[in-house]
């Protein structure tokens, strides 16, 4: 399988891309070799689009809305999203485009066969705090969701318990 990702260098990214590098073919797209969400998304849609599956991870403004809109059709996508946009979206940038993400995904998963996922987090492990999400527990998340790809959102609420 050939698999595209977003934001590979660190965190979330960098546990997806160690993790399916083992059995596959993956391709980690960054600021740091050169993929720019910020000024460059069409290089990214041109990778994206000859692989089996496309990572939306790395976070810029709407990108990922963006990336959504533009692939959802032609590769699955699963896309980084956040419990965020379920806050007061009218106070912070960050919980409004994590809103967006989570209204475009909605809008399109019924529009197309091919199987697109929205993980909706809450603070994961790089935050160290008692309930933060492992890497892991997301890992078998995807994993799960490979092999039953009907599942559209999969959410991982830990902020309000």
């Amino acid at each position: 399988m050939k698999i595209a990702i977003t934001g590979h260098t660190s965190g979330l990214g960098l546990s997806l891309y160690d993790h399916f590098s083992k059995n596959n073919e993956v391709i980690g797209m960054s600021r740091s070799n050169g993929y720019d969400l910020a000024k460059d998304q069409q290089s990214i849609i041109d990778v994206a689009s000859k692989c089996d599956i496309f990572f939306n991870n790395a976070y810029y403004q709407v990108s990922q809305a963006q990336l959504i809109s533009k692939l959802y059709n032609v590769i699955p996508v699963i896309t980084s999203g956040s419990i965020a946009s379920d806050l007061d979206t009218s106070k912070n940038s960050y919980f409004l485009n994590k809103k967006i993400i989570e209204t475009t995904h909605k809008s399109l998963s019924n529009k197309t066969l091919i199987p697109i996922l929205l993980l909706k987090m809450g603070l994961l492990e790089n935050y160290k705090c008692k309930n933060s999400i492992s890497y892991l527990e997301i890992i078998d998340s995807i994993e799960f969701w490979l092999l039953h790809p009907r599942i559209t959102l999969i959410e991982f609420d830990n902020i309000f318990s």
